[in-house]
């Protein structure tokens, strides 16, 4: 499940300032202690307010409901209510119903600058996976226990720009000189796809063929979380540094044999984890590559089209009959209404469509190329834009140009000016394509469904049969004519 942080900033009596730097550091504290974790401020003596929460990715969390803002009793949260009184982090046990074991809660104390008990943080977490936890490398235990409270004093600076802790993370822990201290399971297992097959506890960093020991230092120097993608042989690690910081005397983490060689006088170590991201820069990579090859083909399409259009045009020039020369005119713009769509698919990634832009388009071409030099007729586009499938926007475009050309041809006489609205219309689900003209309207008996034309007939079709939709032609100051559409086609079409 993924990790859910959020803060509600009200309804409080403490100052809660305090909180933005330790909210951002929630995500990976639950992840890597494998615990719901609770943010709480004290409404009264009787009463806790939840104003953060976290979930981890690692494990199922506890908690399945977000509890944000809710307020609890002191009987709900006795510990909670003794930590704010006594400033002392404890260890508890809660039952919660629904749960056939215990919860054990680790319970902190968040102190002002000037030592007042603020807030409370809270980890709780199944008693199998506390006692999992228990029985791990006491120097994973101590990192833990660092993390913790490096987060509680200073939150971990940089800590937002590291992407999210993976399920398949491995972490490995060193101190200030680069000295491995702990290597997880997983962490071991990636390494050894590197070649190293020994126990790298205890090594140096800087003895390693890798960029660990790098981005290492620069975290210790810099006091920062660092995050870096590499390539390493036929693999990409992505790294992430985590400085682990506090007063020496005052941390389990230390141990008399650890010496601090890098970074400043804060700093007692730092967390590293790795990430095999192989196989998704692979994925990546592969999407990338029929993208390209996809946005090649839709453009050689568009041109072929256009070569076909111009090599129409040509045969229109040599044809003499008025009826004939109608004819290929009208196929050429149905073949450039189509060439316009993969003209979008080869600049753009993806199948989506703008139909607002292809409309945009569609008018552009017939100012330029069908607009009788006598008339001043006017071709406008308003509306919203609206997205659809490559499939359902070649159709839309073809209906665009059916009805573009039909009021061009019947709206207006020689020298008449006049206007043709496309509008679109986003109803929801829904799309209503609009053409309208302010010429002559219907002549006196139109009948659509007895209607030959053939541009009509093709309007009727895509509409109907293509798009699912329902296809409107009547007499409104001129002629209007509407595709009512739905914007997802129904199962078993396309």
């Amino acid at each position: 499940m993924d990790n859910v942080v959020q803060s509600q900033q009200k309804n409080c009596a403490a100052e809660e300032s305090w909180l933005t730097p330790i909210m951002a550091s929630l995500p990976i504290l639950a992840d890597i202690s494998r615990a719901d974790i609770f943010v709480f401020c004290r409404r009264n003596d009787n009463q806790v307010q939840v104003i953060a929460q976290a979930r981890p990715h690692s494990v199922s969390p506890v908690h399945q409901e977000d509890l944000i803002g809710r307020v609890f009793d002191a009987e709900d949260y006795p510990s909670v209510q003794r930590v704010f009184r006594n400033g002392r982090s404890l260890t508890s046990e809660r039952r919660l119903s629904g749960h056939r074991t215990h919860v054990i809660q680790e319970i902190f104390p968040i102190r002002a600058d000037n030592g007042d008990v603020t807030g409370v943080l809270s980890l709780e977490k199944s008693l199998i996976e506390h006692e999992r936890h228990r029985h791990r490398h006491p120097n994973f235990q101590r990192m833990l226990h660092t993390l913790v409270h490096t987060a509680l004093r200073q939150g971990l600076p940089g800590v937002e720009n590291l992407s999210p802790f993976a399920d398949h993370d491995g972490l490995v822990v060193v101190d200030t000189n680069g000295r491995v201290l702990y290597m997880s399971g997983l962490a071991t297992k990636l390494y050894r796809k590197l070649g190293y097959t020994d126990n790298l506890v205890g090594k140096l960093l800087t003895d390693l063929d890798t960029t660990d020991a790098q981005l290492a230092q620069r975290a210790l120097k810099e006091g920062i979380c660092l995050e870096e993608e590499t390539a390493e042989g036929e693999f990409f690690w992505v790294r992430k540094a985590i400085p682990l910081v506090g007063s020496p005397w005052k941390l389990p983490f230390l141990h008399n044999r650890w010496s601090w060689g890098w970074g400043n006088s804060r700093t007692v170590g730092i967390l590293i984890t790795l990430h095999d991201n192989t196989r998704a820069r692979r994925v990546a990579q592969e999407k990338a590559v029929r993208a390209a090859m996809i946005q090649e083909i839709h453009h050689r399409v568009k041109n072929n089209l256009q070569t076909i259009a111009s090599l129409l045009r040509m045969q229109v020039r040599r044809v003499e009959d008025p009826n004939v020369k109608e004819i290929l005119n009208e196929s050429v713009n149905r073949i450039l209404s189509v060439a316009v769509v993969h003209e979008f698919l080869s600049q753009h990634e993806g199948q989506i469509i703008n139909v607002k832009e292809v409309a945009n388009r569609i008018a552009g071409q017939f100012a330029q190329s069908t607009l009788n030099p006598k008339n001043q007729v006017n071709i406008r586009v308003r509306g919203t834009s609206v997205f659809l499938s490559a499939r359902q926007a070649t159709s839309c475009a073809l209906v665009i140009n059916e009805l573009l050309q039909n009021a061009l041809e019947h709206a207006f006489d020689i020298g008449q000016a006049g206007t043709i609205l496309i509008t679109l219309e986003d109803e929801g689900d829904m799309l209503r394509i609009i053409v309208q003209d302010d010429g002559r309207g219907l002549g006196p008996g139109f009948d659509l469904s007895q209607n030959s034309n053939l541009g009509l007939q093709i309007v009727r079709t895509l509409v109907e049969e293509d798009l699912q939709g329902e296809f409107v032609f009547r007499s409104e100051h001129g002629v209007c004519a509407g595709a009512h559409i739905p914007k997802t086609i129904r199962e078993g079409k396309y």
